[in-house]
């Protein structure tokens, strides 16, 4: 916590001084009851010298000792992960600017690593207005971190199956889009659905149905593994999966490898009940043609109904032809097919 000696924007008028100081323990001591005395440092920065000032506090936050609490920006920059330096000296950068900063940034490694948040603003300006002194906290906001993702996992993932859910799909989709056209590589989509499943639900129960779903979703992760690719559920008994990267050939090798796992799905209370799925396959590559992805996933849809008119428990196109958006039957329609079976 800055000195004394640091306070000179209360003068020589001792009066002043004082009161400053008496605010500053009153902020100190509402911080300590609001966030809890070992989240939250105050930190003082001269623009002059260039020299922040810290909070005791600000070294366990940091991980550095006591007497190592960084000096400088560059000093406070080196004392997190190298991905986040570069926006934090901006941050600071930004207060001479914009007169007020906030950035987050981690700090520590694997089970240690801790996340932070620097604010502050501009105090005081000389007479052309700029800046001579900034003063904010440096939060320790680890749990609210934790608490953000595991609320965006449960937005992101299917309640039933616990993988990633339409929005998800979506998500990844559009990332990848944009991704594989700045580097002109395939984008694979694989539509998936469960054959003969509203049969199946009608027979056995719908609680029966949501242990088949769970048991083909996990046949299915075991398949899709490839950092990148995305598996999700996309309603009802239908999955889809995202793969960057991946051309034609290696899409229908995929969605042959997961008819073929899939086969293997039991049910305890559905005995004598042979698991299938059907699979279409669709391809796009940037640079040969114009497309949207929901056009992407049309031509995937469209192939998964193919797959059913030719007999279910298969993928299309068939491996030893080569992908042809145009070869899919006429007649088969790339509406909705919840109710294919």
């Amino acid at each position: 916590m800055p000195g004394t000696d640091t306070w000179w924007a209360a003068g020589r008028n001792t009066t002043e001084f004082h009161l400053l100081l008496a605010q500053r323990l009153d902020l100190r001591a509402s911080l300590d009851l609001a966030l809890g005395q070992s989240v939250a440092a105050l930190w003082d920065l001269d623009f002059k010298t260039g020299v922040f000032t810290w909070e005791a506090q600000a070294a366990e936050l940091l991980g550095v000792a006591a007497d190592a609490l960084p000096s400088t920006a560059q000093d406070l920059a080196a004392t997190v992960k190298s991905e986040d330096s570069t926006a934090l000296l901006e941050a600071v950068q930004g207060l001479t600017t914009a007169g007020a900063a906030e950035v987050g940034v981690r700090v520590g490694q694997d089970a240690a690593l801790r996340y932070l948040s620097l604010r502050g603003k501009v105090l005081t300006r000389d007479r052309r207005g700029r800046p001579l002194r900034a003063v904010g906290l440096l939060l320790d906001v680890t749990a609210e971190k934790a608490m953000e993702e595991q609320m965006l996992r449960m937005v992101m993932s299917d309640a039933l199956t616990g993988i990633p859910n339409r929005r998800a799909f979506d998500q990844a989709l559009r990332t990848e889009w944009r991704r594989s056209t700045r580097a002109l590589e395939p984008l694979s989509v694989l539509m998936i659905d469960i054959d003969n499943f509203k049969r199946f639900n009608d027979t056995f129960g719908h609680l029966v149905g949501d242990a088949a779903l769970i048991g083909v979703a996990r046949a299915l992760s075991n398949c899709v593994h490839r950092a990148g690719d995305v598996l999700a559920r996309y309603g009802g008994e239908e999955f889809a999966v995202v793969m960057p990267g991946v051309d034609a050939v290696g899409a229908i090798t995929v969605a042959n490898r997961l008819v073929e796992t899939v086969r293997a799905v039991t049910v305890r209370q559905a005995a004598g009940w042979n698991a299938s799925i059907s699979v279409g396959a669709a391809t796009w590559l940037p640079g040969s043609q114009v497309m949207k992805s929901s056009e992407l996933i049309a031509l995937a849809d469209t192939a998964l109904y193919a797959a059913k008119a030719a007999g279910k428990d298969r993928a299309y196109p068939p491996q030893n032809t080569a992908q042809d958006p145009d070869s899919a039957p006429e007649d088969v329609s790339s509406n909705d097919h919840a109710g294919a079976g």
